[in-house]
């Protein structure tokens, strides 16, 4: 991986990231079932999930490597 590349750090980009696993999701259930409602609501679930999961993983990240900004 590139070493200019970097995980979301301002809540607007963690905010926009969220709102793309969302959406991806809802895309992904969209397609396999067809039902609007369901899509919607199993994307918005999935998609928080993944991405709590994902900043989990890059907080812990963040303290293992020391790149943690102690103000």
């Amino acid at each position: 991986m590139a070493p200019d590349l970097s995980a979301p750090k301002t809540q607007l980009e963690w905010g926009i990231f969220a709102g793309l696993v969302i959406a991806f999701y809802t895309v992904v259930m969209l397609l396999s079932t067809g039902e609007i409602l369901y899509s919607v609501v199993m994307g918005f679930i999935y998609g928080l999930a993944l991405t709590a999961l994902c900043v989990i993983l890059v907080a812990a990240w963040r303290i293992v490597t020391g790149s943690v900004d102690r103000t």
